[in-house]
Formats: C-alpha cells, sequence, structure tokens
C-alpha cells in the first residue's frame, strides 16, 4: 500500500482537563465505541476514518489497516499503513489507568514509524524505528529514536525517569482532538 507523503495536521495543543471532565470524555469515547461496536462493518470503518483517523496529528490515509482491541484497562484503535520510505503505525488509546505514565491526556494518539534499511550500496542506512515526539518551527515532525524512547519508557516504569524523560513520554503521547 503506498499512500505518498505523509503530512501533518495542526491543532496539536490543547487545555489541560479537570478530572470531571476526563471522566465525562471518557465516558463519550466509551459511548461512541460501544455505539461502533453495534453497527456494520462498513459504518465502523466509516466512523474509524471520518471521525477518530481525523483528530491524528499525522494525516491516515484512507486505505490504512485498521485494528480495534480491548486491552488490560483501555482500548486502542491501531492504523497501519506505508509510504515509499517507511511504515507507521498510528495507535489511538483511552486513558490507561494501569501505566506508569500517568499522562494528563484523556485519550491520545502514539505514532510511530519503522523505517526499512538498505544493507548495500550509496543509499546504504540501516532500519530504524521512531516515535514522533514533536513538531519543529517549520512544521517538520520530529522523531525519537526507539533507543532513547524505550530508555525513557524503562527509567518510567522503574520510578527513575527525569523530568527530560518524562517530558520525553508525555510529548510522544498526542492528545486527542
Amino acid at each position: 500500500m503506498n499512500s505518498g507523503a505523509c503530512k501533518l495536521t495542526s491543532g496539536l495543543e490543547g487545555l489541560q482537563l479537570s478530572i470531571n471532565q476526563i471522566q465525562t470524555i471518557n465516558q463519550i469515547y466509551d459511548n461512541e465505541i460501544a455505539l461502533a461496536d453495534k453497527i456494520s462493518a462498513e459504518e465502523k470503518r466509516d466512523f474509524y476514518m471520518n471521525k477518530l483517523a481525523k483528530s491524528c496529528p499525522l494525516s491516515i490515509p484512507s486505505d490504512a489497516e485498521i485494528e480495534y482491541q480491548t486491552k488490560n484497562g483501555y482500548m486502542q484503535v491501531a492504523y497501519t499503513f506505508s509510504d515509499d520510505n517507511a511504515k507507521y503505525t498510528c495507535r489511538w488509546h483511552t486513558r490507561n489507568l494501569n501505566a506508569m505514565n500517568k499522562t494528563k491526556k484523556a485519550c491520545y494518539w502514539v505514532i510511530e514509524k519503522h523505517v526499512m534499511g538498505k544493507g548495500y550500496g550509496k543509499d546504504y542506512h540501516p532500519a530504524g524505528w521512531y516515535v514522533l515526539t514533536g513538531i519543529s518551527n517549520n512544521g517538520e515532525p520530529i522523531w525519537t529514536t526507539e533507543v532513547e524512547w524505550r530508555k525513557a519508557r524503562n527509567a518510567n516504569y522503574n520510578n527513575h525517569a527525569t523530568e527530560g524523560q518524562k517530558e520525553l513520554l508525555e510529548s510522544g503521547h498526542w492528545e486527542y482532538k
């Protein structure tokens, strides 16, 4: 599947929410997902592509593969697609109350990029795995390497994360809009 170059959408910053607002938002999302579970496959795809996917900070093409999962303590919808250079996974989650990363965001996106490597020739480059953690002043995505992301995540799970690592994890969880 080749969807061309990936583009970022706007509106990535939001206001802080109260606990009551977060609970209300989570109930709305739970109701929307429950409703989506009761409708036809075609209606589900329309819901996921025309409502949920449009809130992602990375544009999700209409031919993306969609996988809905109920995890331990949260719900997830994962979109997978490729362009000429990489494979992308955009995962939307409800708030995971079991996670060590107690993000203030009620629901959020985590965007991963897997770059295919080339093992020979003048275009040689290793494979890479990255998480979207920011947008530069000129609108370009800022990708954090797998090594840096996992170090921060593991330190956070073990309650040894620095403020910088905590900020990195928070910046890699994009608020649902």
